[in-house]
């Protein structure tokens, strides 16, 4: 083959391999946010009912507040956001 041939063929190769890598980092940040979901779901029901049981300042509930707390920061650094601020007054430089 020629060379220009064998360049283009690899080339394309490499874009595949890299739409088929973009596909499977969101597939799986998707699983991600949905397993953290489902977690923060399950701290928020037990944490209420820990409180009453133990008391607010046992171990226990001291535990969901952290995991709470960690599983919120998790959730929001998955989370794809806007770009804050604004644009420099007398336009872009």
């Amino acid at each position: 083959m020629p060379p220009v041939i064998t360049l283009v063929i690899f080339l394309a190769v490499l874009l595949y391999a890299r739409h088929i890598d973009a596909e499977r980092r969101a597939l799986r940040a998707q699983m991600r946010h949905d397993a953290l979901s489902k977690r923060l779901a399950a701290v928020e029901d037990a944490l209420p009912q820990v409180e009453a049981q133990y008391g607010s300042n046992s171990v226990s509930a001291r535990y969901l507040r952290a995991t709470h707390y960690l599983t919120r920061l998790q959730l929001r650094d998955l989370t794809p956001r806007l770009p804050t601020g604004r644009p420099a007054i007398g336009g872009t430089r």
